[in-house]
This record gives C-alpha cells, structure tokens and sequence, in this order.
C-alpha cells in the first residue's frame, strides 16, 4: 500500500507514521509511506493508493491540496486527518475516503487504513503473463494498450513498458467495456486516463495524443462525456 502523507507538523506527523507502521504490522499490510511538509514538493503525478492531508497548514490549506490531487489524479484515495472536528462535513464536498480526528488517531486511523485494504483488494486487475513474468494490474495504473503486428504493447502511468502476444480482438474480451474504450485498430485506452477528446485523437494523462479512427469517433466521444 502506497501512502502520501501531508503534513507540516512535526509532533503530528510522527504520531501518524508510528500508528501506521503499528496497523502495517497489526494487518499484515506492507506499506510504503512517504511524508511532505511543503505543497511544491508533492509529486503528483506519481500514482500512489492514499493521501493523508492534514486541513490546517502552513502555507495552504487541504482543500486546496485535494484539488491539486484531483486535478492530476483521480484515483487515489484522499483521507484527512485533522484536529478541527468541526469540518467533518464540510471535508465530505471534497470526495474524501475518510476523515480522522487526530484526538482519537489510533481507532480512526485504523478503521480508515482496514476500509482502504479492503477498497483496493475489489479493484479491477488485467492479466498480464508472458514468458518470463506474471502479474496483475490495476486498470488504475494502465495508460492505454497498443497493438503492433502481433504484439501487445501497455504503457503504464509509472512509465513502465510491458510487451505480450495478444491481438486487440483478445484484449477488448479480457477488459471490462466500462473502462476500456477502443480508439482504433492499434489503440485501447483506460478511460479514466483521458483528459481531453477531440474529433482526431484524445489527450491522456502524461501529454500524449492517440488518434481516433473516424468509425470510433462518435462512441468515444459519446464514452467520454458519460464519464463527465
């Protein structure tokens, strides 16, 4: 499990990462936990499972950093963690996972961290085996697939390449049409990695342009704005 701390108090932030590295053990969850203080240094978009922002900070607030997220990222789970109760519901505007009262870390922590396991093991996972590798991939963490010749390339938003023997006709069987839209012959992508569609191709999330064939454009525009 991948989590993003935010965080510019130094007594809290130790307090935060002590009671994860306890629930990690407790639930048997491996965690890899980073910690900013400083909103520019906040890479977003690395994906990672969870944010944990704290609302009052120095030089901005937590709203203002879950529209940053949001604003690069779409899946990652938000949880805020704060000492002013009083903005539980006002927090909820924001599609947060969960809020957790820093006077009561422990139990809430814990109850929020056993949610997320949970809402990450329902996840959606394609398939990918080949010779010499095996494994399952979040569609969270796919950009889109590629098919050249007889090979299958997918792009993953880490950057990451991966090459197998399989037509698209085989893929669009393997993936769920909820979330996989087919651009072309050559190109299927997650639909959530789409920032801006066109008549001639649709931009995703790392800047590049994949084109539509003229015969998919009207379904993948009809796709994308279902999505809005």
């Amino acid at each position: 499990m991948k989590i993003r701390i935010i965080e510019d108090d130094r007594n809290d932030l130790c307090q935060i990462q002590s009671q994860l590295s306890l629930i990690s053990r407790q639930l048997n969850i491996p965690m890899q936990i980073k910690a900013y203080s400083n909103q520019d240094d906040i890479p977003y978009n690395e994906p990672v499972d969870c944010y944990i922002v704290d609302i009052q900070l120095k030089d901005t607030d937590g709203f203002t950093i879950c529209g940053n997220i949001r604003e690069h990222d779409t899946e990652s789970v938000i949880i805020f963690c704060s000492h002013h109760e009083e903005l539980v519901f006002h927090s909820f505007r924001y599609d947060i996972f969960s809020f957790v009262r820093k006077n009561n870390l422990a139990e809430d922590l814990k109850e929020a961290v056993n949610r997320l396991a949970e809402h990450l093991s329902s996840d959606l996972y394609y398939i990918y085996s080949n010779r010499a590798d095996f494994r399952k991939i979040p569609y969270r963490d796919i950009l889109f697939f590629e098919s050249v010749g007889n090979d299958l390339y997918i792009y993953l938003i880490n950057g990451e390449v991966l090459r197998q023997r399989k037509s698209l006709v085989e893929l669009m069987k393997e993936v769920s049409a909820d979330q996989f839209i087919q651009l072309s012959r050559n190109y299927v992508v997650y639909k959530k990695a789409i920032s801006v569609v066109t008549s001639e191709n649709v931009t995703i999330k790392d800047g590049r342009k994949l084109p539509i064939s003229r015969s998919q454009r009207q379904k993948v525009i009809n796709s994308y704005f279902k999505m809005k």
